[in-house]
């Protein structure tokens, strides 16, 4: 939205009319909550991403760091640049503990949930359920902010039918806010259950 407003505003001639004497003034962004705080650098920004241990050519990853809920969450959307795959995490303190809670739905039709600890040198790790994946059942990963602002994210999963543990191979992020999420389109027709779907 912000890129359209600014398009909108370049292709205006003329000088702004000064603004109304009783204009309310523009509503600051909400404060993230301090269990948050690790997140902050992040937080109005986009990411790009190379995959680690890929052939030449593989496709990267955006992801973008977002306000929600009123600065009580998190909004991490990302997408594979070749539109190929995408998915949302909503990232919030868990009531009832220490840790932090998050949900990611994936354009895949799975989806998880799992915990998020900060560790003592601004790293996080993470482990997660995951439902309606035909292999994978957990996933876990960390994550840190380098002291030059890049992003390194790691990840290993557990393979239901081996029974055992693999990696999940990461990504190396690098500031780059000029990237747009390329997100992959929804399905051309969705099944109501119960409804059948038109031909």
């Amino acid at each position: 939205l912000a890129a359209v407003c600014l398009t909108a505003c370049a292709a205006t001639t003329g000088a702004a009319p000064d603004a109304a004497p009783n204009a309310p003034a523009t509503a600051a962004p909400p404060a993230l909550a301090p269990r948050l705080a690790v997140f902050a650098p992040m937080i109005g920004h986009t990411y790009y991403g190379a995959p680690l241990d890929a052939p030449d050519g593989a496709a990267g990853d955006i992801q973008k760091w977002e306000i929600a809920v009123g600065g009580r969450a998190v909004r991490v959307t990302h997408a594979i640049e070749d539109g190929s795959y995408g998915g949302e995490s909503l990232i919030y303190p868990d009531a009832q503990s220490d840790v932090l809670a998050y949900v990611y739905v994936t354009s895949a039709g799975f989806r998880t949930e799992g915990v998020m600890v900060i560790d003592d040198d601004g790293s996080w790790t993470a482990e997660e359920d995951v439902s309606g994946h035909p292999t994978v059942s957990k996933v876990r990963s960390t994550g840190r902010k380098r002291a030059d602002g890049s992003l390194s994210m790691r990840s290993s999963f557990f393979d239901k039918t081996l029974n055992e543990w693999r990696s999940g191979g990461g990504f190396d992020y690098v500031l780059d806010d000029d990237r747009e999420l390329n997100f992959p389109n929804p399905m051309e027709a969705v099944v109501t259950p119960g409804v059948e779907a038109e031909n």
